[in-house]
């Protein structure tokens, strides 16, 4: 029984890389069919330029070329929405088959750490979901990245949930990537490599305030994850580091969240040199948002975790939304952009009811509605 359950893991995984390749390839279609819109903006309508058909080139009218391109747009976006339908289940099936596997073989399986590397319980509105591999030092393996992102998504997909906290068990919170993997192939490299840029950008996408707990030492992505998240509180023991020039691996993927949550000259020391920074020089750098005395590490996460869930969580998921789009615009789209949101806010019941409830003096009663109210025409 225990073979036939590995086996059919096994598959699950192998189906998954071969999901992830073909949503990459589309992204890559998609991505190339726009840029060749984006240059046919420039030729009047009443142009005709050279179209590849078969072996041929043929001289066409650009709006049918307009027309077509934005067909196969349209069709590869909507194969890529089946896709990624078909990965959530898949990885749900993986993750369901790796608890199956530790409950019922657990005394087999617990000297190969096949427990699942992540588990998560929902407590106080709060997604408590924890890197729970620490034989292996909670490195992010594929199945590990995968796991995340799916519990991320199923959290994402409970209304009840209002925020996640990221933690980990053992002395070190991550320490990145698994090496072993890295040496497995260009294949499976390319598939890790994508599946955690994907898991990153999530966590920015995600309608939730996720906070990281950080006890330990957080290395190369294990770093990445934590300055991914939106808050970060780290115990005065922590440490971090993006350490892979010393071993002939530049952390350039890691670079892309460090380098947009600290300054360029504490990202470059950190990149350049390998070496570890402290709790309070992460903090200092804009890599953490809290430092706490170990002792006090649950205490203050918790606290902090308290204030975030307070507030309306549609309030919340539009209010982060916003501000990731926002910080890559010049100041004056910046400001459209939040103009809109913000006039959209004001039509959502909790901001009504706040409003309300600040000019009655009195504690709001959030309904967590994302319906807008629609005024009436006076």
């Amino acid at each position: 029984a225990i073979t036939q359950l590995q086996q059919k893991k096994l598959q699950t995984n192998q189906q998954l890389m071969f999901q992830s390749r073909q949503m990459d390839q589309l992204q890559k279609d998609v991505r190339h069919r726009q840029l060749v819109l984006e240059e046919l903006s420039s030729i009047s309508p009443e142009g005709r330029v050279y179209s590849s058909v078969g072996r041929m080139f043929m001289l066409q009218p650009v709006d049918e070329i307009r027309t077509e391109i934005r067909t196969k747009i349209s069709a590869s976006e909507d194969k890529a929405k089946t896709l990624e339908a078909n990965k959530t289940y898949l990885e749900q099936i993986a993750a369901a088959g790796a608890r199956a596997l530790w409950h019922r073989f657990p005394r087999r399986l617990a000297s190969t750490s096949a427990s699942p590397p992540v588990v998560s319980e929902v407590r106080d509105s709060v997604a408590r979901v924890t890197l729970a591999n620490p034989k292996q030092r909670n490195s992010l393996s594929l199945e590990t990245l995968r796991l995340l992102e799916s519990t991320l998504n199923k959290h994402a997909d409970d209304s009840a949930v209002r925020a996640v906290l990221l933690r980990s068990d053992g002395p070190v919170f991550s320490s990145g990537h698994n090496l072993r993997e890295m040496d497995q192939g260009e294949a499976l490299r390319r598939d890790v490599m994508s599946q955690c840029s994907r898991l990153m950008l999530r966590l920015h996408s995600l309608p939730l305030p996720v906070i990281a707990q950080v006890s330990g030492l957080a290395t190369a992505a294990g770093c990445q994850l934590v300055a991914s998240c939106d808050l970060a509180v780290a115990a005065s023991s922590a440490r971090f580091a993006t350490p892979g020039v010393k071993i002939g691996l530049f952390c350039s993927t890691p670079a892309v969240a460090l380098a947009r949550s600290v300054n360029g000259k504490m990202a470059m020391r950190m990149l350049l040199t390998g070496e570890p920074i402290t709790a309070q020089e992460a903090l200092n750098s804009g890599l953490v948002s809290h430092v706490a005395e170990d002792a006090d590490l649950e205490t203050t996460t918790e606290a902090l975790v308290a204030m975030v869930t307070r507030h309306s969580r549609p309030v919340v998921a539009m209010g982060k939304q916003t501000f990731y789009q926002q910080v890559k615009l010049p100041r004056d789209e910046a400001y459209r952009l939040c103009e809109s949101t913000m006039l959209a806010n004001l039509r959502l019941p909790d901001a009504q009811e706040g409003i309300a409830a600040f000019l009655e003096k009195r504690q709001p009663n959030w309904s967590h509605s994302d319906k807008e109210i629609v005024e009436k025409q006076k």
